[in-house]
């Protein structure tokens, strides 16, 4: 029983920190592809604006 719930305890940390670590790598991709989106939005209304020039 010990035994047994050492193992079951040790898996859920491993699931935490899997999780934390996919929340994390996530958490940057999103981050990348809102300031990939920022950048593209700021290049567009700048080229509308040259436009309206």
């Amino acid at each position: 029983m010990n035994c047994l719930g050492r193992y079951a305890e040790n898996l859920r940390i491993y699931h935490a920190r899997m999780a934390y670590l996919q929340y994390k790598i996530h958490s940057k991709m999103w981050i990348k592809a809102s300031n990939a989106q920022y950048l593209c939005t700021i290049q567009i209304n700048s080229a509308f604006k040259a436009d309206k020039r």
